[in-house]
C-alpha cells in the first residue's frame, strides 16, 4: 500500500458484532480482500468483487493455517455483469485474504 496502493474507505462486520469482518485494498495490479474469523463458527459465503477493471481475472485464497504457515489455494470466478462471484470457507477463528489479478 506505500508504494501506491488504496484502501477501501470501510470495514464490513455484522451489525450485532458477531460473525466476518472484511475489509479491500487494491493496487494498479491486484485487488485484495481480507476476511477475518473472530468467532467459533465456520462460514460458508459468496464473496464479490465489484469493478476489478482486470482482464480474465483469477483469484487465490490464502489462510493462516495454526499461526504458522499460510496456505495458497485458487477460486473459480463466476463473472456476474461487472462483479466476479466466488464461494469461500472460512474456518472459525481464521484470517483469509483473496487476491484477483489479471492475466
Amino acid at each position: 500500500l506505500g508504494t501506491g496502493g488504496y484502501m477501501a474507505a470501510s470495514i464490513a462486520t455484522t451489525a450485532s458484532g458477531a460473525g466476518l469482518v472484511t475489509t479491500a485494498f487494491y493496487t494498479g495490479k491486484q485487488d485484495s480482500i481480507l476476511i477475518v474469523n473472530p468467532t467459533g463458527t465456520s462460514y460458508s459465503q459468496i464473496v464479490s468483487a465489484q469493478n476489478t477493471g482486470l482482464s480474465s481475472p483469477v483469484a487465490n485464497l490464502y489462510q493462516v493455517v495454526n499461526g504458522q504457515s499460510i496456505s495458497r489455494s485458487s477460486l473459480t470466478l463466476s463473472p456476474s455483469g461487472t462483479a466476479y462471484n466466488m464461494t469461500v470457507t472460512i474456518p472459525p477463528y481464521t484470517v483469509a485474504g483473496i487476491s484477483i489479478q489479471g492475466q
